[in-house]
C-alpha cells in the first residue's frame, strides 16, 4: 500500500521538500527522512483518511526535526575545519525549482522558515489556516499573523528587485 503512496506522491512531496529547504541537497534529505518516517510509523496512519495531509504532517515534523539537529551542529561550528565549516554552513545559489518563478523562490528562500513554512503549506499546498495549525502544531493566530508577515516581506523583496 505504502508503495503505491509514494509512486502517487513523490513527485508532489519533493516539491514541497524543495519549497522548504533552500537547496536540493537538503530538500533530498528530507525527502528521504519523510518517507523513512513514513514507514516506520506506518502504524499511525488512518486509511480513513486522505494520505497526502498526513504526509505532509510527516514532512514538517521531519522539517522541524532537521532544523533542530543543523542548529545543534552549528554550536560546534568553531571546533571544525575550513572544509568541514564549509560544508554546513554552505548553501547552494543554483537551486531551480520546476515552476519557473525563480524571483519569487529566491525570496521564499530568505524568509525565516517558521513563515517560510506557512506559505508553503497556505500558498502552494492549498492547506487552510486550520489544517496548518494542526500540522505545525501552532495557534491559528499564529499561522496569520505568520502569513501576513511573510507577505509583507515577499512584496517588498519582490518590489525591491525591480528597481
Amino acid at each position: 500500500m505504502l508503495e503505491g503512496f509514494v509512486e502517487k506522491y513523490s513527485k508532489r512531496l519533493y516539491h514541497l521538500c524543495l519549497k522548504l529547504e533552500r537547496d536540493r541537497e537538503r530538500a533530498d534529505e528530507l525527502y528521504q527522512e519523510t518517507w523513512l518516517r513514513a514507514l516506520k510509523g506506518w502504524d499511525t496512519y488512518d486509511p480513513l483518511q486522505e494520505f497526502y495531509p498526513w504526509i505532509t504532517k510527516v514532512c514538517v515534523n521531519s522539517f522541524r526535526t532537521l532544523l533542530k539537529k543543523r542548529a545543534f551542529e552549528g554550536m560546534f561550528l568553531n571546533f571544525m575545519s575550513n572544509e568541514e565549516r564549509e560544508y554546513f554552513t554552505d548553501v547552494q545559489k543554483n537551486t531551480h525549482t520546476p515552476d519557473g518563478n525563480d524571483r519569487l523562490n529566491e525570496a521564499l528562500k530568505r524568509l525565516d522558515y517558521r513563515k517560510r513554512l506557512v506559505v508553503v503549506l497556505h500558498y502552494y499546498e492549498g492547506y487552510s489556516v486550520k489544517e496548518i495549525s494542526s500540522m505545525a502544531g501552532i495557534k491559528e493566530g499564529t499561522v496569520k499573523s505568520r502569513l501576513h508577515l511573510a507577505r509583507e516581506e515577499l512584496r517588498e523583496a519582490l518590489e525591491d528587485e525591480r528597481l
